[in-house]
């Protein structure tokens, strides 16, 4: 998927990330914990179009790296999604 995303750092505190697909199935649940857990931080994406793309999304941080921002809302999502799996595998005999 690396060849499917750009990275363009416009600074430190702003990131905008372009995706060929588009994906907002991907791209929701990412803006959506970058907002809940950052009060300081503006997160939203885009898609051109519908079918062909490409989505974006833009993330603008006023006191931590965006960077650290998305890496931290994406390991959330990553953790979250295992809890989910472990608890189905232990119910679904």
């Amino acid at each position: 998927m690396t060849e499917d995303v750009e990275v363009i750092e416009r600074s430190e505190n702003e990131l905008e990330l372009v995706f060929k697909e588009p994906s907002t199935t991907f791209l929701d649940p990412i803006v959506s914990y970058i907002l809940k857990y950052n009060e300081d931080v503006l997160a939203t994406y885009s898609v051109d179009h519908v079918l062909v793309g490409p989505a974006r999304i833009i993330i603008r941080s006023k006191t931590k790296p965006a960077k650290e921002v998305l890496i931290s809302a994406m390991e959330k999502i990553m953790s979250d999604l295992e809890k989910v799996r472990n608890e189905i595998k232990s119910q679904v005999k």
